[in-house]
């Protein structure tokens, strides 16, 4: 993974665009370095970011001289706690054997031949400790070949230049230090140095600047591969990637939260098509911001979860401008901040789909009187999934609104007694509020929802649930009061299948219809069992006989059959007429 940095606006195609006159490669975290690079090819990178990026060293963050991989070596160490592989860590320094003196030296040694062009490092202890004279060499198998060379350096970080020219590939790198910036007394003459990097030929080994962006054009896919989150911010004055397109476009990506604007800006009139999680992250202090927005009348399909904590972020999500939002994913709201926060803010006559679960937790923390959706006037949601909240509010609207939530609503049952809230609240007489329920009230008795007007979907789970009486509705009961449910007439609760009812008859308040045909008693056998009553048909002899004469003479009947049968007697005297 290298770092690759915009040094021009221009598109993404043109070489001369990027540092080292090259392209971003597959892995490769991408910074616009204030600038506004053009997306015009399909792409497929780490990360793309207008944040501060510093070069990424091709060495592994060590955790002991041989873990995760390679294996560092030195002339000598001053304690364990400032051991050589400790320079490689990210953290830490090394510092040379006490009372030595220079020529001191570490070594990283790779696990397959590696090319090195550019490395740089940092003081330790202190400057004085800081190397002065020093070669960077590489090991050929038979001895230590000079690199590169510095003379008089008095600085720290200390950066190579962005090529030192070196096209080999060696297996094992080391810094040795001839002299240092020492003014003391030589036995105190120990080396001291921070944070190696080595890097490969093109890397980007500085620092990029925060701000630039992304443009993205129709037709396009833009793929992050990162883990953790493929696509974020850190600049109040520029979203990361803009799409602006009257057709279509993709990004394959989880959308982190930028700082002050939106990882991902729709803000054209086609449809923008996101594969991938929406993450959070702490920015301290920040009111503004989030991950995604789309401002005019086009549409944004996520598939992905979108999940918190969110803090200090009053918009993750921003859909405005009569504009269509599609989720299918669920939300997972859990505060980890005393701020309100409102991370799904729809705009007038905006609307937002979503096809999975609520779940606005906000379990970490008392006080807690968020909302995890809100609207405005004119704004249409529709959700497909169960809602549930343990403190504050899934929705809340103060202008009318419509809302259908087709699944379970489920009511706080928080034991922050001051903060508990309906999860769905609407003051508005002008609102359409459609619900299927089941409706289930929070242990102490929390309502689901509180709504000026409501409709329902009748189906088999159009039902309240309350906790009983045992504990008279007591703020804090022990243990939570069992539940009793109330059904509607019109439900089929525990009704009968329709193939198990009368043909015909019309029930659960005209929802159901009998299809099951009962036979009537005169024709079924006597005293057997039918609808009320027992069969009254009786079978007797002179029946069968009165049966089989009555057809004697149908063609095939026995009768008909037996006219023309030979018999005894008509035999023998046909016998004998003829003797």
């Amino acid at each position: 993974m290298a770092l690759k940095v915009a040094v021009a606006n221009g598109n993404w195609s043109n070489p001369g665009t990027w540092n080292s006159g090259s392209l971003p490669q597959a892995g490769d975290v991408v910074a616009s370095n204030n600038f506004t690079v053009t997306i015009n090819q399909n792409v497929n990178v780490d990360l793309l970011t207008n944040a501060v990026q510093s070069g990424v060293s091709i060495v592994p963050v060590m955790t002991s001289a041989t873990t995760p991989s390679g294996i560092v070596t030195s002339s000598g160490i001053y304690d364990a706690a400032r051991a050589d592989w400790r320079a490689f860590s990210g953290s830490g320094m090394w510092i040379s054997q006490g009372g030595s003196s220079v020529p001191q030296w570490i070594a990283y040694e790779f696990t397959a031949l590696t090319v090195v062009d550019t490395y740089n490092f940092t003081s330790g202890w202190a400057l004085a400790n800081m190397p002065k004279d020093f070669t960077l060499q590489g090991w050929n198998g038979t001895s230590w070949v000079v690199l590169h060379t510095v003379t008089g350096n008095t600085t720290s970080p200390y950066t190579s230049p962005s090529s030192i020219g070196n096209t080999t590939a060696y297996i094992r790198y080391r810094i040795n230090v001839t002299a240092i910036n020492q003014t003391n007394p030589a036995g105190d003459q120990f080396v001291s140095i921070g944070q190696i990097r080595l890097f490969s030929p093109g890397a980007f080994i500085g620092s990029s600047v925060a701000g630039g962006g992304f443009i993205l054009n129709d037709g396009l896919t833009v793929t992050c591969t990162n883990s953790t989150v493929g696509i974020i911010g850190n600049s109040s004055a520029r979203d990361v990637v803009t799409y602006s397109g009257t057709v279509s476009a993709n990004i394959n990506a989880k959308i982190g939260v930028n700082a002050g604007k939106y990882s991902v800006l729709h803000n054209g009139t086609g449809t923008l098509n996101i594969v991938g999680d929406v993450v959070g992250q702490y920015i301290a202090n920040l009111r503004a911001g989030g991950a995604i927005s789309i401002t005019t009348a086009g549409v944004i399909n996520l598939v992905g979860d979108f999940y918190p904590p969110f803090t200090d972020t009053s918009a993750v999500i921003g859909i405005s401008g009569g504009a269509i939002f599609n989720q299918t994913g669920s939300i997972i709201y859990v505060s980890a901040s005393a701020f309100d926060r409102i991370p799904v803010v729809i705009g007038s006559s905006s609307r937002y789909n979503l096809t999975g679960n609520v779940d606005a937790g906000m379990r970490n923390l008392t006080g807690i009187t968020g909302t995890c959706i809100n609207t405005s006037s004119g704004s249409i949601v529709n959700i497909t999934g169960n809602v549930s909240a343990v403190r504050g509010r899934v929705i809340e609207s103060t202008a009318a609104m419509t809302l259908t939530i087709v699944g379970s609503i489920t009511s706080n049952s928080s034991t922050d007694t001051a903060n508990i809230n309906p999860p769905i609240f609407d003051n508005q007489q002008g609102s359409f509020i459609v619900f299927s329920g089941p409706f289930i009230c929070g242990a102490w008795g929390t309502m689901p929802f509180d709504v000026k007007r409501v409709s329902l979907i009748p189906s088999s789970n159009s039902y309240f649930q309350f906790p009983n009486n045992s504990t008279n509705s007591a703020n804090t009961p022990s243990p939570p009061a069992p539940t009793t449910r109330l059904v509607s007439p019109g439900t089929a609760v525990d009704a009968p299948i329709p193939a198990n009812v009368r043909n015909g008859v019309v029930y659960a308040l005209g929802s159901l219809t009998g299809t099951l045909k009962v036979p009537s008693p005169n024709s079924v056998a006597f005293g057997v069992l039918t609808d009320n009553t027992t069969g009254l048909a009786v079978l007797t002899p002179q029946d069968v006989w009165n049966a089989q004469t009555s057809v004697m003479n149908t063609n095939g009947s026995i009768g008909n059959r037996l006219k023309n049968a030979a018999t005894v007697a008509s035999t023998g005297d046909q016998i004998a007429a003829l003797l």
